[in-house]
């Protein structure tokens, strides 16, 4: 993987700039007020970045550690990370906390958990109970 990163390629973009994709595209369609359209472009895009930029990512070569390297490997799980964060978004219909859904503006009366999990190649989600502890003020 570092090699590839490393060969010079046609219109290569360095790790930050990726980088600043992916956050004007995360702040551009998922931001605090979210809705389903906006989710689903975000998706999109977050995609769209994976699948074009990625392959174009190019770091400086140094014989001693580049900083570069480690930002091509943040950028690439940022990429991951934003995908999973659309894709909870999308499963939970309601507003809970600070995700506010203009579409579901509504509070579900049972809380959960959304899980997201890694099998045969793609993320799948699910949902688990909210297990509430008993607090007692005599355990410290």
């Amino acid at each position: 993987m570092i090699a590839s990163w490393k060969q010079e390629k046609p219109n290569a973009l360095r790790p930050i700039a990726l980088k600043a994709k992916l956050q004007s595209a995360m702040d551009q369609f998922v931001g605090l007020e979210r809705d389903g359209e906006s989710l689903l472009a975000g998706l999109a895009k977050v995609r769209e970045l994976r699948a074009e930029e990625l392959p174009k990512l190019f770091v400086v070569s140094h014989r001693r550690y580049c900083y570069e390297v480690q930002e091509a490997y943040e950028v690439r799980g940022m990429l991951d990370l934003a995908e999973l964060v659309i894709l909870s978004a999308l499963s939970r219909k309601e507003t809970r906390g600070h995700h506010f859904r203009v579409d579901y503006p509504q509070t579900d009366a049972v809380p959960y958990h959304t899980t997201v999990q890694w099998e045969k190649g793609k993320h799948t989600l699910g949902v688990m109970p909210v297990t509430k502890i008993d607090q007692r003020e005599d355990v410290k």
